[in-house]
């Protein structure tokens, strides 16, 4: 769903705090396996308000307080498997170059 307004500065806070989040824990040689606990340390300041606009938005949409609860915490959840997944490809090393 997209967000206008404050939704969509909370949404590009949220994503660019991930983003550093994944730089942090690369230089703190975090594996893959600690990846999302660490990113959900590192960005609840910015999930939070995130997470608050995804329901906003879902209730003036005709949605249940519940339901858009509900379906705000998938998507938040869907951002830290996105972002875990591209984690797990910038930590596998570099293929060797094949001498020609």
């Amino acid at each position: 769903m997209m967000l206008a307004g404050s939704g969509a500065d909370a949404r590009h806070d949220f994503a660019e705090c991930l983003k550093q989040a994944d730089s942090k824990a690369q230089m703190q040689k975090i594996g893959a396996d600690g990846f999302v606990a660490f990113a959900q340390t590192t960005c609840s300041s910015a999930q939070a308000p995130f997470e608050s606009s995804l329901v906003s938005s879902n209730v003036s949409h005709g949605m249940s307080k519940k339901a858009a609860a509900t379906d705000a915490a998938s998507q938040v959840s869907d951002y830290y498997s996105e972002r875990l997944d591209n984690y797990k490809v910038e930590l596998e090393p570099l293929p060797a170059a094949k001498p020609k």
